[in-house]
């Protein structure tokens, strides 16, 4: 039975020597993808992990306040929907989230669990 995904890439990764370029290191025999390597480093995120609890905070760049205004002008742009189809603005408002949070997982850091000390 042949192997494929991400975890059949790391084993060639692995043994073709190229596990430092594509962030791969090997636990307990098994070839794995650094999470590390997936999030953005602080000074390039738009969007900070938050001091307390798990997510992220307000935007920190510019580009971030851009998403956020924007996703909040189109939810409040949609509000005349909700009347005449409540159902149709609940999706119109769960799409807007989604993308607002595809940006956030996208450009803004790995978020984690945090009691306010790092």
């Amino acid at each position: 039975m042949s192997r494929c995904g991400a975890g059949a890439r790391a084993e060639l990764a692995w043994a073709n020597g190229k596990h430092r370029r594509y962030g791969i290191e090997k636990a307990r025999g098994k070839a794995r993808v650094k999470e590390s390597s997936m999030a953005l480093p602080r000074e390039k995120a738009w969007f900070f992990a938050k001091t307390f609890g798990w997510g992220w905070s307000f935007p920190a760049r510019w580009q971030g306040w851009a998403v956020f205004v924007g996703c909040v002008l189109a939810a409040v742009g949609g509000a005349p929907m909700a009347k005449a189809h409540r159902a149709g603005y609940i999706l119109y408002v769960s799409a807007v989230f989604v993308v607002l949070l595809t940006f956030c997982c996208w450009k803004g850091e790995r978020p984690r669990w945090s009691w306010g000390r790092d």
